[in-house]
């Protein structure tokens, strides 16, 4: 069975030209969400079109810069203490994109199918939220609860614990 979750990757400190390439690019996104602009790379275009409704647009909120999981790639960093992974974000104009230090809240794995993320900006700086999807094995649960709200008991439980024996809930605490 697939599951899905986000990684959040910190940015750290770009240069100054790495972080006005950043906020260009989120802005140019802002501008071609409210038909402002037209200078975005163009896959990154397309991935803003998939996830932006323009009939529920917001004026003043700041959206995210959509990335398509094929345009950008995530490395693992070596020799390096300061950081763990560097991620390659596509800008436009910048031909390969720039590669920016990340440090993600928890490890990326070998595992990991990495999807469409974005690029995040927050006061303190941006983030890159990965998105990513894994394989989980089902598991069967060891202990079933049932709880009976009842007219002349309160509340009385039944757990495959007790081996079906049904119990007031005062006795279980």
């Amino acid at each position: 069975m697939k599951a899905e979750k986000t990684i959040t990757c910190r940015i750290l400190e770009p240069t100054k030209r790495k972080k006005g390439l950043l906020t260009k690019e989120i802005s140019n996104a802002n501008g071609y969400i409210r038909g402002q602009t037209d200078d975005l790379y163009s896959a990154t275009k397309q991935a803003m079109k998939k996830y932006i409704q323009k009939d529920k647009l917001k004026e003043q909120h700041t959206y995210p810069l959509f990335l398509r999981n094929d345009t950008f790639r995530v490395e693992e960093a070596k020799n390096t203490k300061e950081f763990d992974y560097w991620a390659k974000i596509p800008i436009s104009n910048v031909y390969g994109g720039i590669w920016v230090p990340i440090k993600p809240h928890e490890p990326i794995k070998e595992e990991h199918e990495i999807k469409d993320s974005k690029v995040v900006w927050k006061p303190y700086g941006f983030e890159l939220h990965l998105s990513i999807s894994f394989e989980v094995k089902p598991q069967s649960p060891k202990n079933i609860l049932a709880i009976d709200l009842g007219e002349r008991v309160m509340a009385a439980t039944v757990s495959t614990a007790d081996n079906g024996n049904p119990k007031p809930i005062w006795q279980r605490c």
